[in-house]
């Protein structure tokens, strides 16, 4: 499979990664889909099917891809909340850390060889600045991810590959859309009013009143490719101040 020139992103089965593909296949890139279910035939964007949580289907994928994406964006995630098993913690891991930096270093390392340009972006959480008993391993996977990115980008110091990271706090996903209209409609009160309370009371830290919205996602990504290898090591958070006023 040729993908060179191309956008490579990952979860694309979530709302994040839905909502990159579609705008960079509007904006007329190339784009390659990863996610773990085949997606609606109706997306306008070729698909990859791949489990990040299977070792043996990410080193199948790395070997038979040909060429190198102009741009990978890892937005693929597993929650494991509430989930303390060995099973649940290592698939969190897999997924959020450890496979995007195998599946990353492969691609990076023959673009090397290639003399080609390519950027990645990792999307985090700030959850791993704030983990409860639920979100434990899942914060964890994702300082994990943090960690790894850094290293990356030490290794692409010189070259003409870069890495970047985005962390995002509470966003305003379609379900999360949906839950809150619901709400205004029940408590006979504006979706403004919601948000502003709801966010209220997740974390004092915060400094916003609107859940971020995925566009705000997409024009994050926007400016980190833009910097190019300027922004190899980037580290851009979109969290509304979540993570507290030192970090």
């Amino acid at each position: 499979m040729d993908i060179s020139d191309s956008v490579l992103i990952t979860g694309v089965g979530g709302a994040v990664g839905t909502h990159l593909a579609g705008r960079f296949a509007t904006a007329g890139r190339d784009v390659v889909g990863v996610s773990r279910q085949p997606q609606p035939e109706s997306r306008d964007f070729r698909q990859l099917t791949l489990d990040l949580a299977r070792p043996d289907e990410v080193e199948a994928v790395v070997d038979k891809t040909q060429g190198v994406p102009a741009v990978i964006i890892h937005a693929a995630v597993d929650g494991a909340r509430d989930e303390h098993d060995l099973d649940s913690i290592e698939r969190s891991f897999r997924v959020n850390a450890i496979a995007p930096y195998v599946f990353t270093r492969a691609l990076l390392e023959r673009a090397a060889a290639d003399d080609a340009e390519c950027r990645a972006v990792f999307i985090g959480s700030e959850a791993m600045f704030h983990a409860d008993d639920a979100s434990g391993p899942y914060a964890a996977s994702k300082a994990a991810s943090r960690v790894l990115t850094a290293s990356l980008a030490a290794w692409c110091r010189g070259r003409r590959q870069s890495v970047a990271y985005l962390s995002l706090g509470p966003l305003l996903t379609p379900a999360r859309s949906t839950e809150l209209s619901a709400l205004a409609r029940r408590l006979d009160k504006s979706v403004p009013e919601i948000e502003a309370l709801a966010l209220a009371r997740s974390n004092q830290d915060l400094v916003i009143d609107r859940f971020i919205s995925l566009d705000a996602v997409a024009d994050s990504i926007d400016l980190l490719l833009r910097l190019g290898r300027h922004g190899n090591g980037t580290v851009v958070r979109v969290d509304g101040g979540s993570a507290g006023s030192l970090i």
